[in-house]
């Protein structure tokens, strides 16, 4: 059942949010399912942007479940950037108590000094010109460092498979759970201003842009038959934009014959005589990490969200507009100017008395 939150300013109801009931997977009894998991593939900056991180991938081929409901979330890609403008990790994905996180933003040339971000268990970002790519968590490889002399070079974000090398991004890993062998979770390539363009670690993940300026390459689309958790390609130039990683995705598959179940928000299909259960970002019931939708909100106004009673602020993103519009939260002290993590329209809470630089 979906539940509605009310946004309240100058004693009038200003807007509406809605979270629907989370995605989830009940056995009626005990059975094994064959599974993976993979965390939202990373975007990435600008300015020698390094590539971004994949998600995690975690797989088993043989996992026992019992009459219980499994709560799903799948993780959401996170958006490429331009100069000066943070970059969000790729969101994690959960199947019960599996996590395969998301993978790390690619190096931005002036945010943190151009570093790749570390990823809690998925793969590190790749680093600027010279810096350092970001380190992985417990299923994933790190970013590549940044290439300097003469191709001012961002590194490859980290793969699944392998670490982010020079421009290129790291290796997805193969499965064929779909019933057709698809590479899931590669690393986004790095940008460069001289050499050969930083190419992602499989077709999904997104090329870095090359000489001169332009912006780095989308990661594909995920859908229920292609690639996910796959990074973004760096981009050149401070108008240029970083490109997007791309979502997670969860599956799971088990024999048929005998094995009841109840779902919610997964697309139902069979592969020979197994039940194939995808579920996506955006699959009806699902509700993703820290997202989401209010309507009829002008930008720039406080408003009190009626069941917690907190002060939030809503901010279009300077970078991209109405597409990225975001939704900080704020105590009730709070006059800071509103940053623009996450990027996806996520809602975040800020404990601090300004939201100035979160």
């Amino acid at each position: 059942m979906a539940n509605t939150t009310t946004y309240l300013s100058g004693g009038r109801i200003q807007g509406a949010s809605t979270d629907t009931d989370p995605a989830s997977f009940t056995p009626a009894g005990s059975f094994n399912v064959r599974y993976i998991v993979v965390g939202g593939g990373a975007g990435t900056g600008t300015n020698n942007g390094g590539g971004g991180g994949a998600g995690a991938f975690r797989t088993d081929a043989s996992y026992a479940v019992t009459a219980q409901t499994y709560s799903i979330i799948v993780g959401e890609k996170s958006v490429g950037q331009v100069h000066s403008t943070v970059v969000a990790n790729g969101g994690d994905s959960t199947f019960g108590d599996i996590v395969a996180g998301g993978g790390g933003a690619g190096g931005n040339q002036s945010i943190d000094s151009g570093l790749g971000q570390d990823a809690s268990s998925g793969s590190g970002g790749g680093g600027t010109n010279s810096q350092a790519g970001g380190s992985s968590g417990s299923y994933g490889y790190d970013g590549g460092d940044g290439v300097g002399s003469s191709d001012h070079a961002g590194g490859g974000g980290g793969g699944s498979s392998s670490a982010g090398s020079g421009r290129t991004g790291g290796n997805g890993t193969d499965s064929d759970i779909t019933g057709s062998t698809v590479n899931y979770a590669a690393g986004g390539g790095g940008s460069t201003q001289g050499g050969s363009v930083g190419q992602g670690g499989n077709s999904s993940a997104g090329d870095g842009a090359g000489t001169g300026n332009g912006v780095g390459g989308n990661a594909t689309t995920t859908t229920a038959t292609s690639s996910a958790g796959n990074g973004g390609g760096g981009g050149r130039g401070s108008t240029y934009k970083g490109g997007d990683g791309s979502d997670g995705i969860i599956i799971l598959r088990f024999t048929t014959s005998g094995n009841s179940y109840s779902n919610v928000g997964g697309v139902v299909s069979t592969v020979g005589s197994d039940t194939l259960i995808t579920y996506l970002v955006g699959n009806a019931g699902e509700q993703t990490a820290n997202k989401s939708t209010i309507t009829n909100v002008p930008a720039g106004t406080r408003y009190e969200e009626t069941d917690t009673r907190k002060i939030f602020r809503y901010a279009n993103d300077l970078v991209s507009g109405a597409d990225l519009k975001t939704y900080i939260k704020m105590n009730d002290s709070s006059n800071g100017t509103a940053s623009a993590d996450p990027p996806t329209g996520g809602v975040v809470d800020h404990t601090a008395s300004s939201a100035a630089g979160c």
